[in-house]
């Protein structure tokens, strides 16, 4: 699976200013009516895929990487919906660093197997 998640620098997004995180907030948000976000779209996606392969290592007999790898692709997406819902910009910021190291933890587990 080629997913290719955007690299989150948290140390870089502390030190913009207001509009350049408003900036980059636009950037997960496409404004055509409803707020549509690229990075959560994927995030939902891949925790579908992930989902599938749980299931595939399941019956390979293989229980803990499996649950491990469920549980951090599927934290992804919950930490990217709490970011795009985040009550200032340090909760942004905070929500989207959380869901760049489960996406680091899943690509981990993912080279474990």
């Amino acid at each position: 699976m080629g997913y290719n998640f955007p690299r989150l620098e948290v140390e870089k997004l502390s030190q913009v200013s207001r509009q350049e995180a408003a900036i980059l907030k636009a950037l997960f948000l496409a404004g055509d009516g409803m707020q549509k976000s690229l990075i959560k779209d994927k995030s939902y996606s891949f925790a579908l895929h992930v989902i599938d392969l749980y299931r595939v290592l399941l019956k390979q007999n293989e229980f803990v990487l499996s649950k491990q790898l469920l549980r951090s692709a599927t934290s992804i997406g919950a930490n990217v919906e709490e970011a795009l819902a985040g009550q200032s910009r340090a909760d942004f910021i905070s929500k989207m660093s959380i869901a760049s190291k489960e996406a680091r933890d899943s690509c981990y587990e993912t080279a474990k197997r």
